[in-house]
């Protein structure tokens, strides 16, 4: 069951979730992740571990890769706003994505 939460300060409305996702960063490291909000433009997590996240990283979650911007941090749970939804084969490539700013 999801439930929409209101907030003046967003451009789009979230919705609580309980989702299962994989963080991303290239030569780095991959972690597990929940996602506990999404929006259109972004997403909540809550890290299955503490550790610091990169200001650019990949999602992926229900079969969709995502690159991301960390807006915020605290504690295990981050902001995180989409940037590009990214094919299987670009995700090959991350290390090349992850460099390149996308609008």
């Amino acid at each position: 069951m999801s439930q929409v939460l209101d907030s003046d300060r967003r451009a789009s409305a979230r919705t609580q979730v309980q989702i299962e996702a994989m963080v991303i960063a290239p030569n780095r490291f991959h972690a597990l992740a929940t996602i506990v909000d999404l929006s259109k433009g972004g997403c909540q997590i809550r890290l299955a571990r503490a550790l610091e996240l990169p200001q650019r990283l990949v999602v992926e979650f229900d079969g969709m890769v995502y690159l991301c911007d960390r807006r915020w941090m605290k504690g295990q749970n981050a902001g995180l706003q989409f940037l590009d939804v990214l094919s299987r084969a670009q995700r090959k490539g991350l290390a090349g994505i992850m460099s390149t700013p996308r609008m």
